[in-house]
């Protein structure tokens, strides 16, 4: 199957778990609505922050369509990447998006990434290409965002040398 031509019915579908995932995504949100309609753009919490990104999130005045519950105190990074994508596959299934989006280097991104990947949904990657060289710096964020990059159809970075 051809991913860039899946014929995908689904909304166009953000996903976000923490704070400045959402402050750097929420123009874009704000734009494919306006662009697309919105009833053709969807924004998903995964909880990974809870009380920091809902709140952002109700700063920006956007309520997401679908809220997931990854996050739990005391598990560990395996255990909530599992989970989320267990939970973004299972919205998959249900709302056959057109295509995905996520922002940077989070568990959430890398999450919602391998999910997207798996099914044949396009991914879109915000603020691919930045690198610091060591996989283990930052840790685990710098290796997320080249396995999110290796996944990702098209990959936007925030300047010409990223």
């Amino acid at each position: 199957m051809d991913k860039t031509n899946s014929g995908r019915s689904g909304p166009v579908t953000i996903v976000s778990g923490t704070r400045p995932e959402v402050i750097k995504l929420a123009p874009l949100h704000s734009s494919l609505k306006a662009i697309l309609g919105a009833d053709r753009v969807w924004w998903v919490d995964t909880g990974q922050h809870q009380d920091l990104g809902r709140a952002t999130l109700n700063q920006f005045a956007i309520t997401p369509d679908r809220t997931l519950e990854i996050r739990a105190d005391g598990d560990d990074l395996c255990t909530l990447h599992a989970r989320a994508v267990a939970d973004v596959t299972a919205l998959i299934d249900e709302i056959d998006p057109a295509m995905m989006i996520v922002q940077g280097d989070t568990l959430s991104a890398l999450a919602a990434a391998f999910a997207a990947f798996h099914a044949r949904v396009p991914l879109v990657h915000v603020e691919a290409g930045l690198r610091t060289g060591n996989t283990h710096n930052p840790y685990p964020e710098e290796a997320y965002r080249r396995m999110i990059d290796a996944m990702a159809d098209l990959r936007f970075a925030p300047t010409a040398h990223a």
